[in-house]
């Protein structure tokens, strides 16, 4: 699943994936989004950030498992994450380190050694296994972007530093 997630976050266009049992594809019918059979589809999403930061892990694995994350969103009601995302992180797919894993995945010690987009997976995995739809949002290019303004331009002053 890796290389598959891999190559449509490189298209850099938002990407539903979609959990079991969804009449795929969903389409606009007027102002409603419908699916394959014409029955509306209300989307109730809750943003999971922290893959477009510079660590590329989302938040809060260090306290809860990626199963128990997803089966609470669901519990809530929400049938939709939004999981924002940096080109950079992709490009790089960095392994984390012992100390890093350790301070971010720590409640999920089975995630420690993989590469970011490996945990990506596997999170993605936990939430189509909840029953929740996902938007990938290729949110910036990189994890740090500094502008400064000056008198004729607007230019970049770090790329992936």
């Amino acid at each position: 699943m890796t290389i598959f997630i891999s190559r449509l976050l490189l298209l850099g266009a938002a990407l539903l994936v979609f959990a079991r049992g969804a009449n795929l594809p969903l389409k606009t019918s007027g102002r409603w989004i419908v699916d394959t059979d014409g029955k509306r589809v209300k989307l109730a999403c809750v943003n999971w950030s922290g893959a477009a930061q510079k660590d590329g892990v989302m938040g809060g694995l260090q306290f809860n498992t990626a199963k128990n994350i997803s089966q609470l969103i669901h519990s809530y009601g929400f049938n939709c994450v939004r999981i924002p995302y940096s080109v950079q992180m992709v490009a790089e797919n960095k392994r984390l380190s012992d100390s890093d894993s350790v301070r971010l995945l720590k409640a999920n010690p089975e995630l420690y050694g993989l590469r970011v987009l490996e945990i990506l997976d596997r999170v993605v995995d936990a939430l189509s296994n909840a029953g929740i739809l996902i938007i990938f949002d290729n949110r910036k290019s990189c994890h740090y972007l500094a502008f400064t303004v000056s008198s004729t331009h607007l230019r970049s002053d770090s790329l992936f530093s």
